[in-house]
C-alpha cells in the first residue's frame, strides 16, 4: 500500500496502454486517424496518448519521417 504501490500500479497501465495502442497502430499501418477511429477515441486523444507514452516519435521513425 501507499505512494510505491500507487506508482507500480500507473506504471503498469501505461505500459499495457502503450502496447496496445502500439499494436493497433501496427495492424492500421501507422495511420494514426484511421487508428484512432478504430479504437473508437477522438484522433487529438489518441495523439496526446501518444505523446504521453513516448510512441509518436516511434511513430516518426517507423514511418521514416
Amino acid at each position: 500500500e501507499g505512494p510505491d504501490a500507487e506508482r507500480l500500479l500507473e506504471r503498469a497501465v501505461s505500459t499495457f496502454e502503450r502496447n496496445f495502442i502500439i499494436r493497433a497502430l501496427e495492424k492500421g499501418g501507422w495511420n494514426v486517424t484511421a487508428t484512432a477511429r478504430t479504437l473508437g477515441i477522438p484522433l487529438s486523444t489518441l495523439k496526446f496518448k501518444m505523446d504521453r507514452l513516448a510512441i509518436r516519435e516511434l511513430a516518426r521513425k517507423v514511418r521514416g519521417n
